[in-house]
């Protein structure tokens, strides 16, 4: 889903595109807080297979029929459509022996998979912490509130700032997040915490999308991504399964948080060393 729908706004959009990037990664925050609760409610009437099942077909109905009757790729006459199918595309060798898609790679695969590993294990930091499940549960509300506001704005300034400074703050924020959670502060200061992190958390995205569009170009737009995509999912399945096993060996996740607030430097580093 996020592969196609980047891709095809990287081929709609020249001018403004971070905020064209922005806008559609919403989606996935959106969609994300309206089918949780409905998820929930169609399992609790009527059982989790019923749920997934129906769910499942109403999502390939609505999907199949936007993509064949309401998304159309760019007419062939747009200047920028034209511009795209005359641009040189990448190789996947020629991708592979250029140091800046690798450092795309790893900037970017290190950040999104600290991000998933503290979505995965807020909630159960806030019951460790002795917060009630309604406070634990507004942790990842407020993460997720504010991702939107996030990506509208990292999007905005993705089309006038330099997208590696971007990643940079977005790196920095993250660690200060870390920080912020192995102090162990009370429910007000955290929860003001995670709305700033929220918006580190889902500006990623739209950095991510703006930097390939800019370095590799629109024509080889989704190859680059798809290909970033699986060599960065073993950073997401390796950070997801330390910080489940850095918590049953040591009953917290303080020795999680403390890895992951040095591993965010190298993706900093990384960012700022990808080329112009």
């Amino acid at each position: 889903g996020p592969l196609t729908a980047s891709t095809l706004v990287a081929r709609w959009f020249d001018e403004k595109r971070g905020r064209a990037l922005g806008i559609v990664a919403i989606s996935a925050s959106t969609g994300g807080m309206l089918v949780v609760p409905i998820m929930s409610l169609l399992i609790e009437r009527h059982g989790w297979r019923w749920a997934v099942g129906s769910t499942g077909l109403v999502i390939a109905a609505v999907a199949a029929l936007l993509a064949l009757f309401a998304i159309r790729e760019r007419p062939a006459g747009d200047g920028g459509h034209a511009t795209a199918a005359a641009e040189e595309r990448w190789t996947v060798g020629r991708l592979f022996a250029t140091r800046d898609f690798w450092l795309l790679v790893l900037s970017v695969g290190l950040l999104l998979a600290v991000n998933q590993a503290l979505l995965s294990s807020l909630v159960a930091y806030g019951s460790d912490r002795g917060f009630s499940a309604a406070q634990a549960t507004a942790l990842i509300t407020a993460v997720s509130a504010s991702s939107i506001v996030g990506k509208i704005m990292i999007g905005l300034l993705a089309d006038i700032v330099d997208k590696r400074l971007l990643l940079v703050v977005v790196a920095v924020l993250l660690d200060l997040f870390l920080g912020l959670l192995l102090l162990h502060p009370g429910f007000p200061v955290l929860i003001i915490g995670c709305l700033l992190a929220g918006a580190t958390i889902g500006g990623v995205s739209p950095i991510w999308a703006a930097l390939i569009s800019s370095r590799f170009g629109v024509a080889s737009f989704g190859m680059v991504m798809g290909l970033t995509v699986q060599l960065q999912m073993p950073l997401l399945l390796a950070a997801l399964r330390f910080i489940g096993g850095s918590y049953d060996r040591t009953g917290s996740y303080e020795q999680a948080f403390m890895i992951f607030a040095l591993i965010v430097p190298v993706a900093l580093i990384a960012a700022l060393a990808i080329g112009r």
